[in-house]
């Protein structure tokens, strides 16, 4: 299947915003993507916030899922800020990709009907601390941003 975004875009039911927490064992995250899938060490969690089913995400859905920008920032001093087509040019391009991919593994399932993707980060993964809160403000897509406080 060679899904274009507005096929792929039909086939999802909600959109959301998510952060991930990423760690790395390896100093100075000095590491190959194939270490780190070898050794099952890189995702921590996933935050995910509210879900907005797509007809609630307007008309022009396609062209903000690419463009609208997000702002991390930490204690209310901006760390990061990134934007939709930093994900293979587009969240829904990276859909594409992966169905791709998954269609060139004799062995692979096709997705199924409720699985969730994430389609990559936006901005640079940086280093947290406890006692730290970090907010997203997203620009140009109907999502709201997402607020995490990391306990001392």
């Amino acid at each position: 299947m060679n899904a274009d975004t507005s096929e792929i875009l039909a086939s999802i039911d909600w959109i959301a915003h998510g952060i991930e927490i990423v760690q790395s064992h390896f100093p100075g995250w000095k590491f190959k993507a194939a270490d780190t899938i070898a050794d099952w060490r890189l995702h921590a969690t996933l935050i995910v916030g509210k879900p907005l089913e797509v007809k609630r995400l307007g008309a022009e859905v396609v062209s903000d899922i690419e463009s609208f920008t997000v702002t991390l920032s930490c204690e209310g001093d901006v760390r990061e800020q990134g934007k939709g087509s930093n994900a293979l040019g587009s969240p829904l391009k990276a859909v594409g990709h992966l169905i791709r991919v998954i269609t060139k593994q004799p062995h692979a399932s096709a997705l199924q009907s409720g699985e969730m993707v994430t389609t990559g980060t936006l901005t640079a993964a940086l280093p947290i601390h406890p006692g730290q809160t970090w907010r997203t403000n997203l620009n140009g897509i109907t999502l709201s941003g997402i607020s995490v406080s990391f306990e001392e």
